[in-house]
């Protein structure tokens, strides 16, 4: 059976975050994951939306690493996947211009490779 993801649109509010989250759940959906170029922060996100849903992976694509320091990351990382029974999908890096296209590639790599535990994603975008 074909794994689907589904990536929260554009600047959904976290009430409609929350609907599309359960409805992928409801159809069968893999994963769901969140972006922070709409500026929501990825782990306050996914923790509520956790509340929501009790099957589908949670992932962020991708949380920014300049924007936190080591440890906060960590623990953001560790705080959301305890509240979401450990559904967390780790998506990182460091955003460009080219953060939608680095987007794709982590949720492709995430739901291809089957993971079902914390999945630490380091990526580096080169983008010209």
């Amino acid at each position: 059976m074909p794994r689907l993801a589904l990536i929260a649109g554009g600047n959904a509010s976290l009430e409609d975050m929350a609907q599309q989250s359960k409805l992928a759940e409801d159809l069968g959906y893999d994963s769901f994951w969140v972006t922070e170029g709409d500026g929501k922060e990825a782990f306050a996100t996914l923790t509520a939306l956790a509340r929501y849903t009790k099957r589908i992976k949670l992932g962020s694509g991708v949380a920014l690493i300049y924007s936190r320091v080591p440890t906060l990351l960590a623990m953001s990382a560790v705080t959301a996947d305890e509240v979401a029974g450990g559904r967390l999908l780790l998506g990182l890096g460091v955003g460009r211009a080219s953060i939608t296209d680095l987007t794709i590639i982590l949720v492709n790599l995430c739901v291809n490779q089957g993971f079902n535990q914390v999945t630490l994603t380091v990526a580096s975008w080169m983008a010209e």
